[in-house]
Parts: C-alpha cells; sequence; structure tokens
C-alpha cells in the first residue's frame, strides 16, 4: 500500500508543477510574443516541459538534509490516515 501512496503522490505532484508553469507560461507568452521574443519562448517551454517529466517537488518532500548536511529519507509523505482516505479515495485502493 506504500508504494501506491508514493506513487499517486509523484503523479498527482509533478502534474500540479507541470499545469502551474504551464499557466504562468501561457500569461508570459502574450507579452514576449508581441515583444518578438520567439526564441525565449520555446525555451521556457522546453524548460516548462521537463516539470512535466522529473518529480522535482516529489523528490524535494521525499529528501530532507539536514543542517549539519547529511542526506535523509523525508517523512513529508509518510501514510498517515488522512493520506491513506486520499489514496483509497482517488486511487480505488482498499
Amino acid at each position: 500500500m506504500i508504494w501506491t501512496i508514493k506513487l499517486a503522490f509523484l503523479i498527482l505532484l509533478t502534474t500540479l508543477n507541470g499545469s502551474v508553469l504551464t499557466v504562468i507560461w501561457c500569461g508570459i507568452v502574450r507579452g514576449l510574443e508581441y515583444a518578438g521574443y520567439l526564441n525565449i519562448l520555446y525555451w521556457i517551454f522546453r524548460v516548462i516541459q521537463i516539470f512535466w517529466l522529473v518529480p522535482i517537488s516529489w523528490l524535494a518532500l521525499m529528501v530532507t538534509v539536514r543542517r549539519d548536511g547529511t542526506v535523509r529519507y523525508g517523512m513529508m509523505l509518510f501514510p498517515t490516515p488522512m493520506v491513506r482516505g486520499f489514496c483509497k479515495m482517488v486511487c480505488l485502493v482498499r
């Protein structure tokens, strides 16, 4: 069950990151298109596509860097009753 919770949050957070950045990009497009900076538009869109493919926010939540520089396994997505309930509702998991 824990792997399904991690997979659900991986997909959810990756989709959320990509969609928020795409909406921001759509807002910026109008101004840059009017100014004639088409090369910058395509470069920014390629960077946003990375956020659709790489789960950056999920990795940030799963890895904790302590003050002394050690890297530990993060507990942000630990399967609490609320997280389990969310996964039961969204993923149809028992």
